[in-house]
């Protein structure tokens, strides 16, 4: 999977979405800090006027539960709850909520810095002991943070 094919299919989706009452018509549809992890697959941050999502597309030989169901994922950061998704053309990945409402964002560049910033979130292991636990904190409130089982923080 590649980062164009993803922005590829959520762009056909604003068409649809640009009518609904959280659609931030100043915002596009992008993917920021699209990577290949071992032991997991490919993600990124999905931007839309709509949404902003952790997207995670695993190996090919890794399983995903059913369509809709909550699992954990063993990040360099910790575990995370992502939900069990698929599209016709992408196949099955993953996907966690960061902001379902973008309408606080006033611009593409906003929404840029904070996809930049949950990605080093996410793939910077925590310091012993952590430096900053309200940074932590604050970030386990976009993805709820539990005990992981798919995926490894290696």
């Amino acid at each position: 999977m590649t980062a164009e094919e993803v922005t590829a299919c959520f762009l056909e989706a604003d068409r649809q979405m640009s009518g609904l009452p959280f659609y931030n018509p100043r915002l596009e549809v992008e993917v920021h800090g699209w990577q290949y992890m071992e032991g997991i697959g490919e993600l990124g941050i999905l931007m839309t006027p709509w949404c902003l999502k952790l997207l995670v597309f695993p190996q090919s030989k890794q399983r995903l539960p059913a369509f809709g169901e909550n699992f954990n994922l063993s990040l360099p950061s910790g575990d995370y709850q992502l939900q069990a998704a698929r599209h016709e053309r992408l196949g099955g990945y993953a996907s966690a909520s960061l902001s379902s409402d973008m309408r606080g964002y006033s611009d593409q560049a906003q929404v840029r810095e904070m996809a930049e910033a949950v990605m080093q979130l996410l793939l910077e292991a925590p310091p012993t002991p952590p430096d900053n636990p309200e940074r932590r904190r604050l970030f386990g409130h976009f993805l709820g943070t539990v005990p992981g089982t798919f995926g490894s923080a290696s």
